[in-house]
């Protein structure tokens, strides 16, 4: 009989005809461990066929998609969602509320406020003209010359030492040594190294190369966040400077946020590298493994990578598990160009979710204004978060 049921209400939750209710219902369902190898097979076929407006996941990697998101919500909180679900369980669930909501928020506490009133906050975004990130990038040249690169276009290249879009169009004409490409807040771009490395900047961020590597090492320059493809060489190594920091790879994948001036962290998806400070010694950074360096006094903290989160915004998402609202706020403030302030006591207030970053951030903020923990006021760029 329960099978029968959490078959009709999984087929009414596809087609988006389930109630709040029956949605309930179903995750309860879900959440059972004697429901199982039915859900599994539902949640397959489900994960088999959902293709998102832009992906978070290809096949090999999705398995490991949100696994500690769902995992760590309290069964005092919310009993039914709060127990401990297959892996492939919870993760193809969430998928399931993504595809039903546009986004979905984990909750610390429930929320005992009326229903949200969205048309003031959905109005002055609008009226403001607070959009998601764009391809947006400036190509400063090492004589000083700037072009701003065209927003129908979502990578560069060097060929023969002058730089073209991959579609073969080219950027400027002359040549030169150095260029610098850098993204403002609200953009993103990706840049094709000489030696066919490719390097996806994140918003505000910035990434200094040659026209041309040396014949005894590939070196770049970063500051703020990206992620980098780098061809395989093993007999020419890939230097990445971030300030204090070095990372050298050889064939890798990996991802390094340096937008604190005195902080780097480096996550390694594929490959091999290693990590130092000017003068000091070297950390070996194996697969799914992060190291957080604070270069101010040398010390360095390896971790196991959370890929999910780390990568979600190369991918085109945000995801957040169990994160302070300031962290949640510096990634809204970068990518939708806004600038936040704060009123009330913040502490304690931390959210899990994942939301698409091509989403207008009104349905982002309405989603978190909902938990009933904070409000927002929007006044021209000004994004202000409210304790409750």
């Amino acid at each position: 009989m329960k099978e029968d049921r959490l078959i009709f209400l999984f087929q009414r939750a596809i087609a988006h005809t389930a109630t709040p209710e029956e949605q309930e219902e179903l995750f309860a369902l879900l959440a059972d461990p004697m429901n199982a190898s039915v859900a599994n097979a539902l949640l397959k076929e489900a994960w088999s066929s959902y293709v998102p407006g832009n992906p978070i996941f290809n096949k090999l990697k999705g398995q490991g998609l949100l696994e500690n998101i769902l995992s760590r919500q309290s069964v005092e909180s919310s009993p039914r969602l709060g127990r401990w679900i297959h892996t492939f369980v919870r993760i193809a669930a969430l998928v399931i509320l993504v595809s039903l909501l546009g986004s979905y928020f984990i909750l610390k506490k429930p929320s005992t406020l009326p229903p949200l009133k969205q048309q003031s906050l959905t109005e002055a975004v609008k009226a403001n003209k607070i959009v998601p990130g764009t391809p947006k990038a400036v190509l400063k040249l090492d004589g000083g010359r700037t072009v701003n690169l065209s927003g129908k276009q979502t990578a560069i290249m060097v060929k023969k030492g002058r730089i073209q879009y991959e579609n073969g169009e080219e950027v400027v004409g002359s040549e030169a040594q150095f260029f610098t490409v850098t993204t403002p807040k609200g953009g993103e771009y990706q840049v094709i190294l000489p030696d066919g490395s490719r390097v996806h900047l994140n918003a505000a961020s910035s990434l200094r190369y040659p026209a041309h590597f040396s014949k005894k090492r590939r070196e770049v320059e970063l500051q703020g966040e990206a992620f980098f493809e780098v061809q395989a060489t093993p007999a020419y190594p890939f230097y990445v400077k971030s300030g204090k920091q070095e990372a050298v790879a050889l064939g890798t994948s990996f991802n390094i946020d340096a937008y604190k001036s005195t902080i780097a962290t480096t996550t390694l998806v594929e490959g091999s590298m290693f990590i130092k400070n000017e003068n000091g010694p070297k950390w070996v950074l194996v697969n799914n493994k992060t190291i957080i360096n604070d270069q101010e006094n040398g010390k360095m903290q390896m971790a196991t990578a959370a890929l999910d989160e780390v990568l979600a915004w190369h991918r085109g998402y945000f995801i957040f598990d169990d994160a302070p609202i300031q962290c949640i706020m510096e990634k809204v403030s970068r990518w939708y160009n806004v600038e936040v302030v704060y009123k009330g006591d913040m502490k304690d207030k931390k959210f899990g979710g994942m939301y698409q970053r091509s989403k207008s951030l009104y349905t982002l903020l309405a989603n978190l204004k909902e938990t009933g923990l904070i409000d927002f006021i929007v006044e021209g760029r000004r994004l202000t978060v409210i304790a409750k």
